[in-house]
């Protein structure tokens, strides 16, 4: 009767832990080129950070820089025509000038874009992503409604 030993263990060749043991960080280097659209693991749907979004995600980050950039340029038409800026914060970067209230407006604007396409996994955030396009769509229409008038009724 032979007795056959269990094999000898293979020396381990990795390196550090379970790098699966950690969520994907927010700011992890494949972001936008990754191949990561999911969580890993059964059950993970919600509250995760993930490499590629889909098309709704982007659609509704690109549609609330799209309005943003139509609010700036009818703000500045407001403005040529006599109008003064709403939001006193943005009133006083645009003392600095024009060009110091489109670099703010702009950067502000795609800083917070970007933050909610990162988290549009989390609870609520593809919702708050929707109402920022329907609070900027009803911001355009009140440019129109207020400086519209303004140019039908200039000399």
């Amino acid at each position: 009767m032979s007795t056959s030993l269990p094999p000898s263990p293979r020396p381990e060749r990795r390196q550090g832990g379970d790098r699966r043991a950690r969520k994907t960080p927010l700011l992890s280097r494949f972001l936008f080129v990754g191949r990561r659209r999911r969580g890993r693991r059964e059950g993970e749907q919600q509250n995760i950070y993930v490499d590629n979004y889909g098309r709704d995600e982007w659609t509704l980050a690109l549609l609330i820089m799209g309005l943003s950039t139509a609010d700036l340029i009818l703000t500045l038409i407001y403005i040529s025509l006599g109008g003064g800026e709403a939001n006193p914060i943005m009133a006083a970067v645009l003392e600095h000038g024009e060009g110091a209230f489109v670099g703010v407006k702009f950067s502000v604007t795609a800083l917070g874009a970007l933050f909610l396409l990162a988290h549009s996994r989390f609870r609520y955030v593809k919702s708050c992503l929707a109402g920022l396009v329907g609070a900027y769509a009803l911001l355009i229409v009140y440019h129109f409604v207020t400086w519209v008038p303004m140019v039908l009724t200039a000399p």
